[in-house]
C-alpha cells in the first residue's frame, strides 16, 4: 500500500509541476508586447518602439524601407509618406506595429492654420487664459524630427507658450519662463528648454522637456542670498558643489542656444513654415 501511495504522490507532483511550467510559459508569451501597435508619424520624425515582458534578443525589421527605417534598438525614422509594418521578432514570436507616415509639410499646414486663428487658450502662471499669438518661433525641442511651435503675446514677455502636433492636431504642451529678451533659450544636448527665474534674493534655472505631449520641468536649481548663500535642487536643499555641478551640465552659457521670436505675418509664416 505504501509503495502505491508513494507512486501516486510522485505522479501527482509531476503533473502539478508540468502544469506550472506550461502556465509560466503561456504567461510569459502573453506578456511580451510592443508599446505601440499602431503609430502615425510625419516624414523625418523618429519614435522609439519598446518591447516589454522579455529579456531575449529582439530582431527589428520593416516591410517597406522606403517608408521607414528601424534601428537595431527599435528606433523608427519615418522616411516618406506611406504605410508599412514594423516587426519585432522575439524568439519564435513576431510582434508588429502598423505605421502610417504623412508628408512633412502637413505639420507646417497645421501650424499655419493655427496661427491664423490668432488666439489660443493656455494654462500659464495666471491659470487658464486666452492669449493673442503675436509672435512665434519653431524649435525641435526633443529632437524627434518634428518642430514645436512657441508663441507669445509681446516680444519681450516673460512667459511664452509651447504647442505641438498630437493626433493630427495642434495642442498646448506647456508654458515656460524666458526672463525677458526676444528669444527662447534651450540646451540642444539635453533636449530641453531653459527657464530663468528671479526674485528678491533668489535666482534659478529650470530644464523643461517634452514628455508624453506635455512640457515638464525635470530639473530646477536655485541660489538664495539672505544672511548666507544657500542652494536648492528640485525644491530640496543641496550643497554648493551639487548646485555648481548641475549648473555646469545643464545651464552653463556655453552649452545653450536660442531661437528668436518673429512677428506673426504672412511673410514670416511663409519663411519659417517651409
Amino acid at each position: 500500500m505504501r509503495k502505491k501511495n508513494w507512486s501516486q504522490q510522485i505522479i501527482l507532483f509531476l503533473l502539478c509541476f508540468s502544469l506550472i511550467l506550461v502556465t509560466d510559459v503561456n504567461v510569459s508569451a502573453a506578456a511580451v508586447k510592443l508599446n505601440k501597435t499602431t503609430l502615425n508619424l510625419y516624414a523625418n520624425q523618429t519614435y522609439q518602439l519598446l518591447v516589454s515582458g522579455t529579456k531575449s534578443k529582439i530582431k527589428w525589421s520593416v516591410s517597406n524601407k522606403k517608408v521607414a527605417s528601424v534601428s537595431a534598438t527599435g528606433k523608427i525614422k519615418a522616411q516618406k509618406a506611406g504605410s508599412c509594418y514594423v516587426y519585432a521578432k522575439v524568439n519564435k514570436k513576431t510582434l508588429k506595429c502598423k505605421l502610417t507616415v504623412k508628408k512633412a509639410n502637413e505639420v507646417s499646414k497645421l501650424y499655419e492654420k493655427f496661427l491664423k486663428g490668432k488666439y489660443a487658450t493656455v494654462d500659464g502662471s495666471l491659470g487658464k487664459q486666452r492669449i493673442k499669438m503675436n509672435y512665434f518661433t519653431l524649435l525641435d525641442i526633443d529632437k524627434n524630427g518634428v518642430k514645436e511651435l512657441l508663441v507669445e503675446e509681446g516680444l519681450y514677455d516673460t512667459w511664452y507658450h509651447v504647442f505641438l502636433i498630437n493626433g493630427g492636431k495642434v495642442k498646448y504642451a506647456g508654458t515656460a519662463r524666458k526672463g525677458g529678451g526676444d528669444s527662447a533659450t534651450y540646451n540642444p544636448t539635453q533636449k530641453g528648454l531653459v527657464a530663468f527665474y528671479s526674485g528678491t534674493g533668489a535666482v534659478g534655472d529650470g530644464l523643461l522637456k517634452i514628455k508624453k505631449g506635455k512640457l515638464v520641468e525635470t530639473i530646477q536649481i536655485y541660489l538664495f542670498i539672505n544672511s548666507k548663500i544657500t542652494y536648492e535642487l528640485n525644491g530640496k536643499s543641496c550643497s554648493e558643489k551639487t548646485h555648481t555641478s548641475y549648473y555646469n551640465k545643464y545651464f552653463k552659457t556655453s552649452k545653450l542656444k536660442s531661437t528668436k521670436f518673429v512677428k506673426v505675418n504672412e511673410g514670416n509664416m511663409k519663411k519659417k513654415l517651409k
